[in-house]
């Protein structure tokens, strides 16, 4: 009898993102480095609030907006994920309780960089050049803060860019709550995706060898659930991929329940890798 191997990839129930803030030295060196003066012209520099961690802008109450130009600050600090010659402006804030901060650099008129020091220059917790939301301007993965720490926000740029920026900085939003799993459903069963995770799991065509989870082809619905999404500051993703074998025709129809649980069927036809 001809066996048939069926290939389907899920996008299974809510993503499930776990971010890291080490300091990689080649985070966000993905273009060529630009002349120097890049951005605007810099302006002469008269010492002010914000130039350096000492004079640093307070951030009393979220959430908060302000913007300025770095152009009018001199170059204190050197981003350790990409370094760089550039005007930097500064920014501190003391949580008084322990929660998310979502600083984005989106909007800014240059290409900026951004890096978040905890108490002091010696321990960088978030450093970022491009983003995926906004090109050549920054906005950091959710970044967990703790009580009681006071936390610098150096606005920086690429090179030597100076130029007008738009700082943003809020709470991060919740997350997207997940429809519930149906009852019996099967369970994904991978492990939380973590920096330098392998995906041995059911990472199929994105895994070396392929690996799949091998769910039952027959007459009733399957439900599995599960979690996929990014990790690695969103460098690395999770994708999950399924097989079942065919011994007969069948007639089968796929549905995907909103941010939820899927049912499978003959909708997603694959191939091996």
């Amino acid at each position: 009898m001809r066996r048939i191997a069926l290939l389907v990839t899920l996008l299974l129930c809510c993503c499930t993102v776990s971010y890291a803030f080490a300091v990689p030295q080649n985070l966000g060196t993905t273009r060529a480095q630009q002349p120097k003066g890049y951005g605007e012209t810099p302006n002469p520099v008269t010492l002010v609030g914000g130039d350096t961690f000492a004079t640093a802008t307070v951030i009393g109450a979220l959430p908060y907006t302000d913007g300025g130009s770095t152009c009018n600050f001199l170059n204190d600090y050197n981003p350790p994920c990409v370094p760089s010659t550039a005007r930097d402006v500064v920014y501190s804030i003391t949580p008084t309780a322990n929660t998310c901060l979502d600083i984005s650099l989106c909007g800014s008129l240059y290409d900026t960089e951004i890096v978040v020091y905890q108490n002091n220059v010696g321990t960088p917790v978030a450093c970022q050049d491009d983003s995926p939301d906004c090109g050549l301007q920054s906005h950091l993965p959710p970044l967990n803060v703790t009580a009681g720490n006071t936390y610098y926000i150096v606005i920086d740029g690429f090179g030597s860019a100076c130029g007008t920026y738009s700082l943003n900085v809020r709470e991060c939003p919740p997350p997207a709550v997940c429809d519930p799993c149906p009852a019996g459903a099967q369970l994904e069963g991978e492990p939380v995706c973590f920096d330098g995770y392998v995906d041995n799991y059911n990472g199929g065509c994105n895994s070396t060898p392929p690996v799949y989870t091998t769910i039952p082809c027959d007459d009733r619905t399957h439900y599995v659930c599960g979690t996929y999404g990014t990790y690695n500051a969103g460098g690395t993703r999770d994708t999950d991929w399924y097989r079942m074998t065919v011994t007969a025709p069948h007639h089968h129809h796929r549905h995907r329940r909103r941010r939820g649980s899927d049912w499978i069927g003959d909708r997603n036809l694959g191939r091996e890798c």
